[in-house]
Formats: C-alpha cells, structure tokens, sequence
C-alpha cells in the first residue's frame, strides 16, 4: 500500500483536528467524574464534522484506520491507558472497511455507521473499568487526587460502563449525520469538498 505524502498530510491535519477536540471538551471531565460520560458522547459529536471533511480528502484504504491509531498512541503519551492502543486497532480497521463499502456503492448508511464504529476508538480508556479496578483508580488518584478517584469508580459501575460505550457509538451515528449536513449545505458550496450522500 503506497500512501501519497498529499494524503500523509491530510490525515496529521485532521488528526490533530479531532485530537484538539477530544481534549478540550473532555477536559471538562476535570470538574467532575460525572461529567465523563457526557464529554465522551459530545467529542465524537462534534468530532464528526471534521471526518465527514476528511472522508472527501482522502481515497487510499487503510488511512481511516491509521487515524485511529494515531489518536490512541497520542492519548497514550497524554497519560490514557494502553489498551486505548487496542480498541483503536479494531474500531479503525472496522470503520475503514466498511467506510470502504460505502464510497464504492455511494452509501451514506454506510457512512454513518463507518463514523459510529470508528468513534469507539477511544473506549480503551474505560474499558478496564470492567477488569482492574483497582490498577485505574490509583492511576487516576496520581492524575485528580484520592476524592476524584473514589467517585470516578463508584460511578463507573459495570452497567454505566457499558451504556457509556453505547453513548460514544449513538453520538458518533449523530455526529455523522450532523457532519454530513454540514458537510453538503455549508463545505460544497464553498468548494472545500465534493457532495456527499
């Protein structure tokens, strides 16, 4: 696979995009272990816009993918846990095939449910919340201070985990829909993309 240096270019610049995004809105998490599950849905919310843009930018397979694992490995220098490295791996290289289907039969289905999928890249970052415990509220404690970890893994209970994972795909099929729009009504008509959908 040969990827143009044009494309390499595309995807630092929208992959520092969507970083910048991440990590201000979910620095709002900060205030209160409460607010986690609303900052991880509203990220990949409005993270979708910049990716509906990217998806025009680029043709190559595999660069949906490579964005995934270029947004885990920075939120792993930034302090998340490893694992985020994993669920990457599987949620781009998900989201490029079926992103790959969608451009090849013109799907905006497809297009929606490739965002949702790639959103979840991210979900190694809670998802040892559901094996060791223990392990993430002392690393959060190092992070926030004892009183913030305590309640983080109180709140954190199995079933909030799991329906915060559900939170991240539903708001990735919302951000892709919200995308889209802008994507056609306001990024064609100024010529910065083709029509999509």
């Amino acid at each position: 696979m040969t990827i143009r240096p044009q494309e390499l270019i595309t995807l630092g610049i929208f992959s520092v995009m969507i970083i910048v995004i991440n990590m201000v809105i979910n620095m709002l998490a900060v205030f209160s272990p409460f607010l986690i599950p609303l900052t991880k849905s509203l990220s990949g919310l409005v993270a979708g816009i910049p990716f509906m843009l990217y998806l025009t930018r680029v043709k190559q397979g595999g660069l949906i993918g490579l964005m995934a694992l270029v947004l885990a490995v920075i939120m792993v220098l930034a302090g998340d846990y490893i694992l985020t490295l994993a669920s990457a791996l599987v949620a781009g290289a998900i989201a490029d095939v079926i992103c790959r289907a969608a451009r090849k039969n013109h799907s905006r289905v497809l297009t929606i449910l490739g965002y949702s999928v790639f959103n979840l890249w991210s979900v190694g970052g809670i998802l040892p919340l559901l094996f060791m415990r223990e392990e993430m509220e002392a690393q959060v404690a190092q992070q926030l201070g004892a009183e913030y970890a305590h309640s983080f893994t109180q709140l954190f209970s199995v079933s909030v985990v799991c329906w915060t994972l559900v939170g991240i795909f539903v708001s990735g099929l919302l951000g892709a829909v919200i995308g889209l729009v802008m994507l056609n009504k306001h990024f064609v008509k100024a010529g910065l993309a083709q029509k999509n959908g």
